[in-house]
């Protein structure tokens, strides 16, 4: 069974050749083919995976964002995604250089529009 909370659980390999990607996961002595195990179930047995283990398995899919989402649903991407930025640092890193440029002064700009003034940029084209 998929969901068992005693799992154990653990990324065995993983494939890539440029066009196809797959993990291969193994809960309690069955492997599971991330291609061939639907999205939900995919989701669950990231969830049971060791940091370590989601690490290897996130760089199997790394570049392959189509066959990530297709294998563990939008929703299981943006959990991998937010969970590789967590690790890697690059979530503090944004949230501190959001932090340092949103302290920056700028004093002759303040000389010709005056403090406290936030300008926005015209939207020149859009997408919607």
């Amino acid at each position: 069974m998929i969901g068992s909370a005693d799992a154990d659980t653990k990324f065995l390999s993983g494939y890539r050749d440029g066009i196809w990607v797959y993990g291969v996961i193994e809960k309690n002595g069955i492997q599971y083919s991330t291609d061939q195990t639907g999205t939900r179930a995919n989701q669950i047995l990231w969830n049971e995976l060791s940091p370590d283990d989601k690490m290897k398995l996130a760089k199997t899919y790394s570049y392959m964002t189509i066959r990530l989402a297709d294998h563990f649903g939008s929703d299981g991407q943006d959990t991998i995604n937010t969970f590789v930025n967590d690790e890697t640092g690059w979530t503090a890193l944004v949230a501190a250089l959001k932090g340092k440029h949103a302290k920056k002064e700028f004093p002759d700009l303040a000389e010709a529009f005056g403090t406290g003034v936030d300008l926005e940029l015209q939207v020149m084209f859009s997408c919607t």
